[in-house]
């Protein structure tokens, strides 16, 4: 072989081995940035699973607010019911007698 085609063959390989070095050179370093991103997902991720919860908890808490205050409104308007219904009673049951008494007046 000649003297030159061995150079130019000694320079092609070590050219080779230089950039199979970039090449795991820079899939570690792909690597290394995946794992990065992977663990800040991952951060991301409990943080607004953590919020979620939390506003979950807020919903539920007014919720139950909300629902106490409605209970409590339908309990005051059953009592307003009951008083009316009594007062209905009462003032037929007044109205019956006056309309009796004016019949036996009527009759006597």
């Amino acid at each position: 072989m000649a003297p030159e085609l061995i150079g130019i063959l000694s320079a092609f390989g070590a050219l080779l081995v230089g950039l199979a070095g970039l090449q795991i050179a820079l899939y570690r370093g792909i690597r290394a940035d995946l794992a990065a991103m992977r663990a800040e997902f991952r951060e991301e991720q409990a943080a607004m699973r953590a919020e979620f919860r939390e506003e979950q908890a807020a919903m539920r808490a007014e919720f139950r607010t909300d629902l106490k205050a409605v209970d409590t409104r339908v309990g005051n308007l059953e009592q307003q019911v009951a008083r009316l219904t009594g007062a209905v009673e009462v003032f037929a049951g007044l109205t019956n007698g006056r309309a009796a008494a004016r019949e036996t007046e009527r009759v006597g």
